[in-house]
């Protein structure tokens, strides 16, 4: 359906800049959106939902390569009913019926009755699979974890990898099975190397599940190691620096530098007509307001990964700051303070993974939009 052999460079993200607290981490490097018209990202989940800020325990991933087109169907059945409709290399959508349908043709049209209504729901599905992680995009907080509950990353579970097995014996020798060297030889090694990998994964899921203990009891160092442990299991779809600082167990600050504008996707699948799947360039207010929402619910992210967490924190600010594209000095255009009591209250009753406008609006903070969108600068909680 789409090429594949288009190589898209990132742009540049704008994140070489200071923060302003001692602690400092950037998570997404890696992260490409795919060929074409960069709407999957290269870790598109396997089973089509929107793996964007999920957790890597929480999906099965592709593989990472910029050239594996994110899974994306190009045939669709069609609910009961034998036809498919399959979207051919130009965007369109084509009925595919049995060779021995029993549905009446049209002779002049070669088309089964219905096939334009068939055809566009197609090209619809079509359209919403492409666009989904680029929506998604808009919900960072959508995956926010409970602050009630110790967030561990990779949950302890058994070494998911068989055993390699034995060789069969070959035939007899002296009413014994007899089993040739050589093979034993390599099943040795084998399962040798399968004990390695089983011990170190025991061992990490092991020292994860300690890990998580003592940041439970407060021990500062192991704190911040553990918030980027879980800052880390996120699946981020664009390159994000941060910088936090502790001023005890209870308190934590931190800063986020925002993906520049230009790194978003800013096409999207529409339907075209003679249900043709065409991609647009979105309007610049629309990829604006994609931008400005993306960064609204990066802020509660943070907050709410950083309760989940660190059961010990009991109070959170996150403070977000913009390099304006004509490369004058960074601004910060978003900042918010939570006491957990109150995080825990609005996570209960579903406001934290809602509108992020209308919770932040809740708690303490700090924004000013324009009435297209635009951040105005504001001045940072300390």
């Amino acid at each position: 359906m789409y090429p594949t052999s288009e190589i898209v460079e990132p742009p540049r993200t704008g994140l070489d800049v200071a923060l302003r607290y001692r602690h400092t981490a950037t998570f997404g490097e890696k992260v490409k959106w795919l060929p074409p018209y960069r709407l999957i990202p290269s870790f598109a989940s396997a089973d089509g939902q929107s793996a964007v800020y999920r957790r890597r325990s929480q999906v099965v991933l592709t593989s990472d390569s910029e050239n594996d087109a994110g899974g994306q169907a190009t045939s669709f059945a069609l609910p009961d009913s034998e036809m498919k409709v399959r979207i051919d290399q130009y965007g369109y959508a084509r009925l595919v019926r049995p060779t021995r349908s029993g549905q009446h043709v049209d002779p002049l049209s070669n088309l089964v009755d219905g096939a334009a209504d068939m055809e566009r729901d197609a090209a619809l599905a079509v359209c919403a699979h492409l666009n989904e992680h680029v929506d998604a995009m808009a919900f960072p907080q959508r995956w926010i974890p409970s602050p009630d509950l110790q967030l561990v990353p990779l949950t302890v579970r058994q070494f998911a990898e068989s055993a390699p097995e034995a060789p069969r014996p070959v035939g007899k020798r002296n009413g014994k099975p007899l089993v040739d060297p050589r093979a034993m030889n390599d099943y040795l090694d084998d399962r040798a190397k399968w004990m390695k990998r089983r011990f170190a994964w025991d061992s990490a899921q092991k020292s994860l599940q300690e890990h998580s203990q003592r940041a439970a009891q407060g021990d500062l160092d192991v704190m911040r190691e553990y918030l980027l442990t879980c800052l880390k299991d996120i699946l981020w779809a664009l390159p994000v620096s941060v910088s936090f600082q502790f001023d005890d167990t209870t308190v934590v600050r931190m800063d986020i530098q925002l993906p520049l504008l230009p790194t978003l996707p800013d096409r999207e699948a529409a339907i075209d007509y003679g249900n043709r799947v065409a991609v647009r360039r979105m309007s610049e207010v629309m990829h604006t307001k994609l931008h400005n929402r993306h960064a609204l619910g990066l802020v509660l992210r943070l907050m709410g990964e950083t309760y989940a967490a660190l059961p010990t924190v009991q109070q959170v600010t996150v403070s977000a700051r913009q390099q304006p594209p004509d490369n004058r000095a960074p601004r910060y255009v978003v900042t918010a303070r939570s006491a957990r009591k109150a995080w825990s209250t609005l996570h209960q009753r579903g406001v934290v993974t809602g509108d992020a406008a209308n919770c932040l609006e809740q708690i303490e903070s700090r924004v000013n939009l324009t009435g297209l969108g635009a951040f105005l600068p504001i001045e940072p909680f300390g």
